[in-house]
């Protein structure tokens, strides 16, 4: 037991050491259906909470899926005194470099939003292909500061999406991926995946009532869901809604006396 401890007790502090980083870029949405326009996503940035100064990121994808047209300012940037450095569109080389910086000594702007919004044109509707940051070449610095700060890069996925209904009922929500739905919404899903959702309850007064998926009841209610390769073929729609009923609890009383 001991020996099986000790490189368990390794493995954790491992886990638990791995950089988690509050500041980011990201692609968003995650999931760009190229079936659907405008073709365009954006470059957020997450948690800048030391005033930007600026930033650089490269993309990198597949030529053959998506051709980059342009690149412009997104709204985080608006009124700030940013001047954008000439971009740098390779499609050749599926490759695409834009940066801009604050001339000023002026604190940047902070918090969360748009730096970048870029469209594309897609190969065709199915057209499917990873877009990424080169982690080597993409960095964001704070205001009066010329080393780059710990960042974390979230990246994207040019594919054709379904999407799921989703229809929590009161004192309950569902999830997916790291998303909680409380009301009703419509979720996009990679086409031809296996989408898992969970079913939780607000608190722990209530409980799962049912759940109906796609408009049939399942017989007992269950705390998860799995539709299996969702396609967008034809008329097929999807859908999971839940009901949440509050627990009854049972309380006797007892008299004890001489």
């Amino acid at each position: 037991m001991k020996k099986l401890l000790i490189p368990v007790m390794f493995l954790v502090l491992f886990i638990s050491s791995l950089p988690v980083y509050a500041l980011k870029l990201k692609i968003d949405p995650e999931l760009i259906d190229p079936g659907k326009e405008p073709y365009q996503f954006n470059i957020i940035i997450e948690d800048a909470v030391e005033g930007l100064g600026g930033f650089q990121f490269d993309l990198l994808y597949d030529r053959t899926v998506i051709t980059v047209n342009d690149v412009q300012f997104g709204s985080f940037l608006t009124d700030s005194n940013f001047m954008k450095l000439p971009e740098d569109i390779q499609n050749d080389k599926g490759k695409l470099s834009y940066a801009a910086y604050n001339p000023s000594t002026t604190e940047g702007p902070s918090g969360i939003g748009v730096l970048a919004t870029i469209t594309y044109t897609p190969s065709s509707p199915d057209a499917v292909c990873e877009v990424t940051f080169d982690e080597s070449r993409t960095w964001i610095l704070a205001t009066g500061s010329n080393d780059p700060l710990q960042r974390g890069l979230e990246p994207g996925i040019v594919t054709p999406t379904c999407e799921i209904s989703v229809t929590p009922g009161d004192h309950g929500n569902i999830g997916h991926d790291d998303e909680v739905f409380g009301e009703a919404v419509a979720v996009p899903v990679q086409a031809e995946s296996n989408p898992e959702f969970s079913i939780t309850p607000a608190d722990d007064c209530y409980k799962i009532a049912s759940v109906t998926i796609n408009g049939t009841p399942l017989d007992e209610p269950v705390s998860s869901y799995t539709f299996n390769n969702v396609t967008c073929d034809g008329d097929e729609t999807y859908s999971i809604a839940a009901d949440f009923k509050i627990k009854q609890f049972e309380i006797t009383s007892g008299v004890s006396g001489d």
